[in-house]
């Protein structure tokens, strides 16, 4: 719910705040973080969406996006990413969704200069759930080494 994300946005900024890393628009990017990265689309950034948001970005289909803007953002939020999918046991067929990504972006990673990673997050996670056709390959790396490069599977 657009709520939940105002509010993660929020945390968020006041994090980056605390340890001094936030991106202000009067100072510069060097060494800094920004939570809206529309403006400035190469520079490090918080990026924080529902999942048929992001999910339908990922998959060149930006819900409530231009056309003219999927394949930007298809494009961004498939390189040089760290996707944080929290309280997994609520997507539903999104959490399959992600996987199935994650998987195919894997197989990708050799062509890939900066790689994009899945981390899935739930305090009930069952690994099952992440097994399909698609994925069952890769699950017993991903369930070993939660944070192993994946360029190296």
């Amino acid at each position: 719910m657009r709520v939940l994300v105002e509010q993660t946005e929020a945390v968020a900024r006041q994090g980056l705040s605390n340890v001094g890393f936030l991106w202000k628009p009067s100072e510069g990017h060097k060494s800094k973080v920004g939570v809206d990265w529309s403006l400035y689309p190469d520079e490090c950034a918080v990026l924080i969406g529902t999942q048929d948001m992001l999910l339908s970005r990922a998959l060149n289909r930006g819900y409530a996006a231009g056309r003219a803007r999927w394949p930007l953002e298809f494009g961004l939020l498939g390189q040089d990413a760290l996707w944080v999918m929290d309280e997994v046991q609520l997507m539903d067929v999104g959490l399959a969704t992600s996987a199935q990504l994650q998987t195919f972006l894997d197989e990708d990673a050799t062509k890939s200069l900066r790689p994009r990673h899945t981390w899935w997050m739930s305090a009930t996670l069952q690994s099952a759930w992440l097994d399909s056709v698609d994925t069952r390959e890769r699950l017993a790396c991903w369930s070993t080494e939660p944070v192993a490069s994946r360029t190296t599977m």
